[in-house]
Parts: C-alpha cells; sequence; structure tokens
C-alpha cells in the first residue's frame, strides 16, 4: 500500500497477512499526485507555495532523480507518463499559495494553463500544450498519438508524431457564457471484438460519449451522476447517482440503454476488463467488483491510513471518501485515494488525501501490493 500523507511522507506497507511497515518516503514538501507506470516505476508530485517538482521511483521503490518544474504556479493534480515511459506530462490545477509584503501575510490564487512535458531521464523541458483556464485532467491514447487535455471550458486534443506535436484541435467546448463545466475525463483503448474508442465527458447531467478521431458525438447519456466509467471495448458503460444506484448501461446499441441497477451509493467507478467493473462505496470502506450483469461478486476492503487523523480542535472531520480508482493496464492492480475532509472552528477546510495500490492478481482476496 502506498499513503501520501499530509506530513509529507509516502509509506509503503506489505499487508499480506498484518499491516508492517517496510519502507518509508520522506518528502520536504506536500505531495499533491501520484502516478504509477506500466513499467512498475512510480512518479510524485509536491508542491511548495507555487512551486513543484516530480520524484521519480523504480520499480524497486528506489528514488533516481527528482525533476524541478517551472514556472512557480499552480499546483500539479495530474501525472501522465508517455507510453514508450520517456516523458512525463504534468497538469495544474489552480493552487492557494501565501504571500508575504512588507505590512502583511496574505493568501492568494496561482494559476497556470498548459500541461509540461519533461524528458524522464534528462528532467529537461520538452514543450508544452497551452489552455485559457487551469487543467482539470488529461488522457493519452495507449498507442501515444493522441493526448487530450480539459479545463472547465475547453478540451484539446493533441496529434503526437515522431516529432512532437503535430497538430491541435479545439475538440470540444462548453460556452462562455454557461454556468456549466467540464468534470471527469474518460479514454478507453477500444480493445476486443468490436471495440471502438470513445473520449467522454461530462457537464451538469450529461455523459457525452465522441469518437476521439473523427471528433463526432457518438452517444449522449442523460443521468443524474457524477462520475463515470467505459469499458476497454467501448461497449459498456457503468454510472453512480445522487442516491443508492449504480447503473449499468449498455452503449452498443441505438440508444444508451439500462441494463441493471445496484442498490449502492458509489462514488468513484472504474472497469477492469470488458466484463468486470469496479464501485466505490466509501461508506463501508469497500471497493465492490461487479460482473458483466451488474451483480456484486467480490470486493476490495480498504485499509484505514496507517497514520491515525484527528479532527482539528473545536472542529470537525468528514468519513473518508474513495476517489480517483484507477486500474493497470492488465487489470491486476487497482490504484485510489482516500480522502479526508476537516473544517476548523473559523471555517479553513484541509484535505488529507492518501493513495493506496492493491494487488489482485492472485488467487487469494484482494490484498495491497508490496
Amino acid at each position: 500500500m502506498l499513503v501520501l500523507s499530509v506530513d509529507k511522507r509516502l509509506a509503503r506497507w506489505d499487508t499480506g497477512t498484518e499491516a508492517t511497515n517496510i519502507l518509508e518516503f520522506y518528502f520536504p514538501y506536500q505531495p499533491t499526485a501520484l502516478s504509477l507506470s506500466a513499467d512498475g516505476s512510480m512518479l510524485v508530485a509536491t508542491s511548495n507555495n507555487g512551486s513543484s517538482a516530480v520524484w521519480v521511483y523504480n520499480s524497486e521503490g528506489l528514488l533516481t532523480h527528482w525533476l524541478d518544474v517551472p514556472p512557480a504556479q499552480g499546483m500539479i493534480n495530474s501525472l501522465l507518463m508517455t507510453p514508450d515511459n520517456n516523458h512525463i506530462l504534468t497538469g495544474r490545477g489552480t493552487a492557494k499559495i501565501t504571500v508575504e509584503t512588507e505590512y502583511e501575510t496574505k493568501e492568494e490564487s496561482s494559476d497556470f494553463h498548459s500541461c509540461q512535458f519533461w524528458d524522464r531521464n534528462r528532467g529537461s523541458y520538452a514543450g508544452s500544450l497551452g489552455h485559457s483556464y487551469s487543467l482539470n485532467d488529461a488522457r493519452i491514447s495507449t498507442d501515444g498519438t493522441m493526448i487530450f487535455t480539459q479545463s472547465a471550458r475547453r478540451i484539446y486534443r493533441w496529434d503526437i508524431n515522431e516529432n512532437g506535436v503535430a497538430s491541435e484541435t479545439r475538440f470540444l467546448e462548453t460556452g462562455y457564457f454557461t454556468p456549466y463545466d467540464f468534470d471527469n475525463l474518460e479514454l478507453n483503448p477500444g480493445t476486443g471484438e468490436n471495440g471502438r474508442m470513445l473520449l467522454g465527458t461530462r457537464v451538469q447531467s450529461s455523459i457525452y460519449l465522441m469518437h476521439p478521431v473523427e471528433r463526432l458525438l457518438h452517444m449522449s447519456v442523460h443521468t443524474d451522476a457524477s462520475r463515470f466509467a467505459v469499458s476497454p471495448d467501448g461497449l459498456r458503460l457503468i454510472s453512480n447517482s445522487s442516491g443508492n444506484l449504480t447503473r449499468f448501461w449498455d452503449i452498443n446499441l441505438d440508444f444508451p440503454t439500462v441494463k441493471n441497477e445496484h442498490p449502492s451509493r458509489t462514488s468513484d467507478l472504474a472497469f477492469l476488463d470488458n466484463e468486470k467493473s469496479l464501485g466505490a462505496i466509501s461508506e463501508d470502506m469497500f471497493v465492490r467488483i461487479f460482473n458483466a450483469a451488474g451483480e456484486g461478486i467480490s470486493g476490495i476492503n480498504i485499509l484505514e491510513p496507517g497514520e491515525a487523523l484527528s479532527a482539528p480542535e473545536h472542529g470537525t472531520m468528514g468519513a473518508p471518501e474513495i476517489i480517483g480508482l484507477q486500474v493497470s493496464d492488465n487489470g491486476q492492480r487497482v490504484a485510489l485515494a482516500l480522502q479526508y475532509v476537516s473544517e476548523d472552528i473559523l471555517g479553513e477546510i484541509t484535505s488529507d488525501t492518501f493513495a493506496q495500490v492493491y494487488d489482485l492478481s492472485g488467487n487469494e482476496p484482494a490484498r495491497v501490493f508490496d
């Protein structure tokens, strides 16, 4: 289990039988994002009052080098590795920074409106993808030829060849005079028989599924969802709802059709493969595994962080929420974030986020990857 903690620490746990801390990583600044690559290596982003860095670990958990990623603006909230493992893509959102003047100390918002490429081995800057607003998500195709970046108002497609960015396309917009923003961004590989690649995004209660190459609408799904996921073959969709329902959709028909509903309140969703999907049930600290019919067949019991958290004095701390479900390409590892939100007596809100990685490759019940 990998644990990103508020005390600038990443802990690695072996929990085959009982949790035993076997290795810890300490950072000089607060971790903000984590990514596990296909080759087993690990990336961790840290932030210090607007300044950001990316720490690169090999598959054995050893620090090989770290990258200073200027400028000192915004905060890295997403990390991607290109399929060839040669470049790192960092996306940033808005950050709160402390500014000291001669007369006072105050908080200001710090923004940065582009994704940046960095050479993984040399650490050198290799280009950027610009936006008009701070980014909230990014996706890359499995062959590395397309990158999609999303801000609140706009989605860009960047076509990539051996020389770098070949072209950019303003793929989709919400419009600047509407109060609605893009949320969620999903790109499936389109594998399997009759598989199709789809780019999915959500605006309010509508999920839009687009053909990423042709830039044509495949289907829109209207439902009261906050999270959704698309199967690797692009034939099925799973969505949560504002109530205690998780819906399973057939999107291989002329119209999206609900094939089953499961009575569970899920905070995030993902697919393990074309048949099995995941639903995070925060109130039970559990990730349920569903079969193709939408029936719960097994699950992952989420462990509490090794570091105990407590509410601020005279304040409150909410129950943990499971967010950010990610699945490895082979469907054998599941990464998630466990988030605790606290509010002090003055109304200031803070979040503590812990990242965990679970191994599903064996015949034994799901265990934490060690």
